[in-house]
């Protein structure tokens, strides 16, 4: 499961909290294989990849 954010106050642990709160892996919990959760913050700026983390 992915979640950008695309704002200059957010953090990669906004976006992982995201995932968590709105329930969005329950769908996917009993199939193989384990689902992965990744954050991932966007720069405005340089338009890049500012901040991501992979949680198992």
């Amino acid at each position: 499961m992915l979640e950008l954010k695309i704002d200059d106050t957010a953090t990669v642990d906004d976006a992982l909290a995201q995932i968590d709160e709105k329930n969005y892996l329950i769908p996917y919990q009993n199939d193989p294989p384990p689902v992965v959760k990744v954050g991932a913050v966007l720069d405005r700026a340089t338009r890049t990849i500012r901040e991501w983390k992979i949680v198992c």
